[in-house]
């Protein structure tokens, strides 16, 4: 959006929606900083996804696939 020149337009309507009035200027597009913002956004997001992973196997740590009733022929798969 800021590379085509639509970002501050955009963030002037929505801040308007919210009663907010605020003096900013949006930088220059620059491929170093969305490049940044893209390597920033994916480890954090993959931290936090691991963080997810470890707690909800920690939690779902005591039931075991065998013990499901669909492996012990009590329900239908079909």
């Amino acid at each position: 959006m800021v590379a085509f020149g639509v970002a501050k337009p955009f963030m002037d309507f929505v801040l308007n929606l919210h009663f907010v009035e605020l003096q900013h200027e949006l930088m220059p597009y620059s491929l170093m900083t969305a490049g940044a913002l893209v390597v920033l956004t994916f480890v954090l997001g993959a931290m936090f996804g691991l963080m997810f992973a470890i707690v909800w196997n920690w939690l779902g740590s005591g039931t075991q696939i065998d013990e499901l009733p669909a492996r012990k022929g009590l329900l239908r798969s079909d």
